[in-house]
């Protein structure tokens, strides 16, 4: 027997970067705000900085953490 998920499985593991990197961004935006006195232009830089790449290095773990998240569903 074959085991394959279904078409359109993994939408849920773009989601989950997609969370995890709004989540971050946003994290950054208020520790920006507390913490330091930057211009708009650097703290928009570094914003789309941390936007653009953190998807990117996180995508295995987002599909790592949806893998998980279907296990735990099945599993009970």
């Amino acid at each position: 027997m074959i085991f394959k998920r279904e078409e359109g499985f993994f939408v849920g593991a773009i989601v989950a970067n997609a969370i995890a990197t709004e989540a971050l961004v946003l994290l950054i935006y208020f520790a920006i705000i507390v913490f330091a006195n930057f211009s708009d232009c650097v703290m928009l830089a570094i914003l789309f900085v941390v936007g653009v790449t953190f998807p990117l290095i996180f995508y295995h773990d987002g599909w790592s953490l949806w893998l998980f998240l279907s296990r735990l569903q099945y599993e009970q």
